[in-house]
């Protein structure tokens, strides 16, 4: 409902592949789906599945292609009006493809890949931010190249790779545009993944690992460098994210006795702020609206640009 309010257009449901290998795990994950499909369908909103590859051991990834035909044989997923397609196939995510440190291979990634792509699916594989380069976290191995060119989408994961508006517009600049180049001239869509903030450690921790949100700035000179760039669609990651700071959800303005970690605690904004610097950026990348900042009847005094 929340989607539907602030004009959210969907989202994806993961699937974490340690979470199929017992069934009281899996029972969980399959309540959990079943329930976004639910919402979905009663709020004229869009959901697809996203594997999650993190932690999977290797010569596992039968369990997933057991799980697909599960989904879509037995409890018929994809027949839904509102299972995500993209030109017209349902859309299947797989996150964790191309990392340094992973058990699984390239040749099990690209097993699941040509599974699903044997089964009508549009694959979209989120990597790592230095896919092009095979450098950092990403594997040293050209193949991963390879494969990536036989996908639909490509989504890098570029969480902590900036933490100022300025630093984002560069990295959108350089970075973003080189990828969305190299994805164009294959035919392949890009789609970035962008974040409100992040923080991660406990909360009685010193020393934190955080991204300051700066009352929506950084989120909000994601959407605009995504359109400088000419991407049309974006990821948020992510709508449920409290584990990492990362959630765009309301949060309760009368809690007291938070840490501001990454400055959501005590923002002086509205407490949908989020949702709707969301909504209103899905808007942009689709070239619905201007900027409408400033011209509402009661605007906020935080400008989302710097």
């Amino acid at each position: 409902q929340w989607m539907r309010d602030y004009r959210i257009d969907g989202a994806f449901v993961r699937r974490f592949a340690l979470g199929l290998r017992h069934s009281r795990a899996r029972s969980h994950t399959l309540t959990v789906l079943q329930n976004a499909r639910a919402g979905a369908a009663a709020n004229g909103r869009t959901y697809a599945v996203m594997y999650e590859l993190m932690g999977m051991e290797a010569d596992k990834i039968d369990l997933l292609i057991k799980d697909w035909k599960d989904l879509t044989q037995v409890h018929g997923i994809t027949s839904d009006d509102a299972y995500l397609k993209h030109e017209g196939k349902p859309v299947v995510a797989i996150s964790g493809i191309g990392y340094s440190d992973r058990d699984y291979s390239l040749a099990e990634c690209r097993q699941l890949i040509e599974f699903l792509q044997a089964q009508g699916c549009a694959i979209m594989v989120s990597v790592p931010s230095d896919w092009r380069s095979l450098d950092s976290d990403a594997i040293a191995d050209p193949t991963l190249l390879d494969l990536l060119a036989t996908v639909d989408i490509i989504n890098p994961t570029s969480i902590g790779s900036y933490e100022t508006p300025r630093a984002v517009r560069d990295y959108a600049s350089t970075i973003w545009r080189s990828d969305k180049a190299w994805c164009d001239a294959r035919g392949i869509d890009y789609i970035p993944a962008i974040f409100p903030g992040y923080s991660r450690g406990s909360f009685d921790e010193k020393d934190q690992d955080a991204v300051p949100r700066q009352h929506g700035k950084l989120l909000w000179a994601q959407f605009q460098s995504a359109k400088s760039v000419g991407c049309q669609m974006a990821l948020v990651v992510s709508f449920d994210g409290m584990n990492n700071g990362t959630a765009i959800l309301k949060f309760d303005k009368t809690a007291t006795n938070l840490p501001d970690i990454n400055g959501i605690g005590f923002e002086d904004i509205p407490n949908d702020y989020y949702l709707k610097l969301t909504g209103d950026g899905g808007m942009l990348l689709k070239n619905a609206i201007a900027r409408r900042i400033g011209q509402e009847k009661n605007a906020l005094k935080y400008s989302i640009s710097d």
